[in-house]
């Protein structure tokens, strides 16, 4: 459910500049936001509202395509850089100091279910099969799965031994942005890498 995330932050930042001097005659409301001065760093459409996360820990939402925006309840103040949905009102966020966070009302309200500053690793990507199984990955090798919905999380070793796995001719599967697949041969240590744009949340290695 999650569609081209640079065209729908464009048309985000596109329609903010155009009702800019209108919003210098009439004050948003408490309950609506201004998005011409936020860093949105992903968005996609859960049924037909728009959510876009970004800097901050900011996430927003429209229900009129784009005409006015409210600002969810976000118990963080961390960058968030990616979203999924996977329906109307199952969702859930990432971002830098690993933080997830998860949301079963369509985007207004959010809680946080993980978080790991120490790290200093921020996470970049998540992906659910269905309500319940889903990953987070980003960087460092941080690597992240949940099998009850986004309540808890546990690491995982997003690459096992080289050795084994060239025994077995395995391969590991991460996910990552749609339409998009890096693929490694077990000869990926020695630099042969084949990139395959394919659809699908799978990074193999």
């Amino acid at each position: 459910m999650k569609p081209v995330n640079i065209f729908l932050i464009s048309i985000v930042l596109l329609f903010s500049a155009s009702c800019s001097q209108h919003d210098q005659a009439t004050a948003p409301s408490s309950s609506t936001v201004r998005v011409d001065n936020i860093l949105l760093l992903d968005a996609l459409l859960a049924g037909s509202r728009v959510i876009a996360a970004g800097e901050r820990g900011q996430i927003i939402y429209s229900d009129d395509k784009g005409g006015t925006w409210k600002r969810a309840r976000v118990p963080v103040q961390a960058t968030l850089t990616a979203l999924f949905f996977i329906d109307d009102t199952h969702g859930w966020a990432a971002g830098h100091d690993s933080v997830i966070l998860r949301t079963i009302d369509g985007g207004e309200n959010w809680e946080q279910t993980h978080s790991a500053p120490q790290q200093e690793a921020p996470l970049l990507d998540i992906w659910f099969s269905d309500r319940t199984k889903g990953f987070a990955v980003g960087a460092y090798g941080q690597f992240y799965a949940t099998m009850d919905g986004g309540r808890t999380w546990k690491k995982k070793s997003a690459i096992t031994s080289i050795r084994s796995r060239e025994a077995r001719g395995a391969r590991s599967i991460l996910p990552v942005k749609p339409a998009r697949c890096t693929a490694r041969s077990t000869a990926a240590h020695r630099g042969s890498a084949l990139r395959l744009p394919i659809g699908g949340h799978f990074l193999a290695f």
